[in-house]
């Protein structure tokens, strides 16, 4: 969904610590934090809990997918103030004998040696308590690493961070969440683990699920996704940030394998993180084909070549940047990304982060961002537009470039597709389709379907995500609406100057609701 339409909620309990990533950071939340740790307080603080506090949520005590040992279980902790050893309002992970990870909101402007890392099932029978004298927090996403007073932590085992990648291809996936929040149920406290897939994959963060049955809540912010690595070893793949205010749908949880190099590892060694930015400046660079560029304190890297463009160099008028090679200003759907040529460079921007898939929009926008996908009537049996194969399969309206794969598009009587040049080599790589108005359509290793050219007859047999039936347009059918933002009701004057004007602002308003074709 666009900003401002997901009731995401923040999993730390609201009485404590300073609200993540928001304006009021700076002054208001880091005064509360500094109240909190004034022992005089203690008291009435510790009186104040309990009201609003909610954690997983028909969980188990022990974990239901990642086999864990007692030992591994015990590596699952809670965070409090020194003075209120029993009142967890964040949970953590150890990392190492005396490193443990959280979120970065639940311990923003923290003071060394005020709070502690306690471990055991219930906090308010702790087995152990160990004072955190060092908390490094990173500069662009949520997640803080925690250094806990030299001494050894008896009967509990680390569990390792993971730095394998997490591609598409993982979304479905069964993993176990964890935390200590209340459950509102007396029965229930303590640390508790919850089954929850895997819904979206970004850079920075992962999307998980609950389905209704599961899930993580207020207090089990910092808490760990855990998963198994391909040596069948329990690792940490992400904590726990903000997520839907129901506790058992979808939470966002912060990946770790991007922070391993330059901000876990160094501390791991004893060391101070490094800032992976230092080096590369606003502009970006191009490594081989691959487009580096530094967001949210961390690099990221687009490969160009597998988006079928290349890598073009920072110049004194533009940064470095794919370039658009076949791509066009309407662009195409990679999955849940759209991808398109703006002035020039290819924009890439993923719909997922946003709870949208990437579909066609209109004729003056092309492929982006909506919460509506549809099919086009007349893309039922296919058509050739300027080279391009457009047809709905199952619900899925799909734009395949043919010639950037080197084939050409042919129409017959039974529909088109994209076939090889005559004449020339066959085997041009197979780029997959791109989903356009019904949802998302996996575009890797997918067979080229069966083409004949001589009845122009076609047998697909490409396996397609069947979306659901899409809602009905307010006006009951193509009256024509269009939403943009908090937009209304455009009149047939304004769509005519719209289009005109397509080149310069298409891409850049989020869509809200698919225009009719």
């Amino acid at each position: 969904m666009s900003p401002g339409k997901k009731n995401s909620d923040v999993r730390r309990l609201p009485e404590f610590g300073p609200q993540a990533l928001t304006d009021e950071m700076s002054s208001n939340s880091r005064g509360l934090l500094s109240a909190l740790l004034l022992t005089s307080c203690a008291q009435d603080l510790a009186d104040s809990f309990g009201s609003d506090r909610r954690g997983i949520v028909n969980g188990t005590r022990d974990p239901q997918v990642v086999p864990l040992t007692p030992e591994q279980v015990r590596a699952v902790g809670w965070l409090h103030v020194v003075e209120l050893v029993n009142d967890p309002f964040c949970t953590a992970t150890l990392i190492s004998p005396t490193v443990a990870v959280t979120a970065l909101h639940c311990v923003s402007g923290a003071v060394a040696g005020h709070l502690g890392f306690g471990v055991g099932t219930d906090p308010s029978n702790p087995d152990e308590t160990f004072l955190i004298s060092e908390v490094f927090e990173h500069p662009g996403v949520d997640v803080a690493a925690m250094v806990l007073e030299p001494g050894a932590i008896p009967n509990v085992a680390p569990i390792q961070v993971n730095t394998a990648s997490i591609s598409r291809s993982d979304v479905g996936k069964a993993l176990d969440a964890a935390g200590y929040g209340d459950t509102r149920d007396p029965r229930r406290d303590g640390r508790w683990f919850a089954r929850v897939h895997l819904a979206e994959v970004s850079p920075s963060e992962v999307v998980v699920d609950g389905r209704g049955q599961q899930g993580i809540c207020y207090g089990d912010s910092g808490g760990p996704l855990l998963d198994l690595d391909d040596s069948g070893h329990p690792v940490v793949v992400a904590v726990e940030s903000h997520g839907d205010s129901s506790c058992v749908d979808r939470d966002t949880m912060v990946r770790l394998d991007p922070l391993f190099d330059d901000f876990i590892g160094p501390v791991l060694l004893g060391g101070v993180p490094t800032d992976p930015c230092a080096q590369l400046g606003s502009a970006g660079r191009c490594v081989g084909e691959v487009f580096e560029r530094c967001e949210s304190g961390q690099i990221l890297r687009d490969d160009c070549a597998a988006m079928g463009s290349s890598c073009e160099a920072a110049t004194a008028h533009a940064g470095a940047h794919c370039g658009c090679g076949a791509l066009d200003y309407l662009g195409r759907c990679d999955g849940t990304k759209s991808e398109y040529c703006d002035s020039g460079q290819l924009t890439v921007f993923d719909c997922a982060v946003h709870g949208e898939t990437c579909a066609w929009v209109s004729q003056s926008t092309g492929y982006y961002c909506t919460d509506t996908p549809r099919c086009r009537t007349d893309d039922m049996v296919g058509r050739c537009v300027g080279g391009a194969l457009v047809s709905c399969t199952t619900g899925v309206t799909t734009r395949r470039l043919c010639r950037a794969e080197g084939l050409e598009c042919l129409e017959g009587a039974a529909g088109a597709q994209c076939a090889p040049v005559e004449g020339a080599d066959a085997g041009a790589p197979d780029i997959g389709l791109a989903p356009m108005d019904g949802g998302v359509v996996d575009v890797g290793d997918q067979p080229d379907a069966g083409f004949d050219r001589d009845s122009a007859a076609m047998v697909d047999d490409r396996a397609t995500y069947v979306a659901p039936a899409p809602r009905e347009l307010e006006d009951g059918g193509c009256g024509c609406e269009t939403h943009r933002g908090q937009g209304g009701h455009l009149s047939f004057s304004v769509l005519v100057i719209l289009l005109v004007m397509r080149p310069s602002w298409g891409k850049r308003t989020r869509i809200q609701g698919a225009a009719c074709q």
